[in-house]
């Protein structure tokens, strides 16, 4: 139950900081070019740096060592979203140029820039080697 309680509550500070946003763009504190001003500054600044200091107090070596058995089930799900990737590019007649794009939709995530910190939104600390983990498989198998 607390897990519940802990995930439920990372997901109303998530839902409280998007409104506070829509209500100060709804009476103008926001012009039309601070959208991408945010975009750049949580892109390029706040979100690396709050990444680092995850990373260096939350993953280590060892702990890395302890954790590569477990890659075979992100592995395993990226495959697996591939193949019904493209199962669906067939059913749904998706033209040949377009295909790779449509199939990529399917297999790789945003892992790091959405699925980080909406883990520890949700999880906290402990999500870290598991978000880690999927990150290595997701970007193997994009590049």
């Amino acid at each position: 139950m607390e897990g519940i309680l802990h995930g439920l509550q990372g997901i109303f500070e998530v839902l409280f900081i998007i409104s506070i946003g829509f209500i100060l763009a709804k009476k103008g504190w926001f012009g039309p070019d601070m959208s991408a001003v945010f975009t750049k500054l949580v892109m390029k600044v706040s979100l690396p740096l709050y990444m680092l200091c995850q990373l260096e107090k939350d993953f280590t070596h060892d702990s890395f060592l302890r954790i590569v058995p477990d890659l075979v089930l992100p592995f395993a799900s990226i495959f697996l979203a591939y193949f019904v990737g493209r199962l669906a590019a067939k059913v749904l007649h998706i033209r040949q140029d377009r295909q790779g794009v449509f199939i990529t939709c399917f297999f790789i995530a945003n892992t790091i820039f959405i699925g980080l910190p909406v883990n520890l939104a949700l999880f906290g600390t402990k999500s870290v080697p598991s978000v880690m983990l999927y990150y290595m498989a997701n970007t193997t198998m994009f590049w």
